[in-house]
């Protein structure tokens, strides 16, 4: 999630850390799922708030 809480986009993330950017959308959305979120916003919020990051 550091990437995301950094506002990085999808094809930004795949930049740096060098999968496919299909890659990284699905990654993000199985993360998604786990924290019982559904936006990048709520994502980042719930990792905060857990102090994961």
């Amino acid at each position: 999630m550091t990437p995301v809480r950094g506002g990085r986009s999808e094809a930004g993330i795949a930049a740096v850390l060098h999968p496919s950017p299909r890659t990284v959308v699905h990654h993000v959305a199985g993360s998604s799922t786990e924290l019982g979120v559904t936006t990048r916003a709520e994502a980042v919020a719930r990792t905060a708030d857990a102090d994961l990051f």
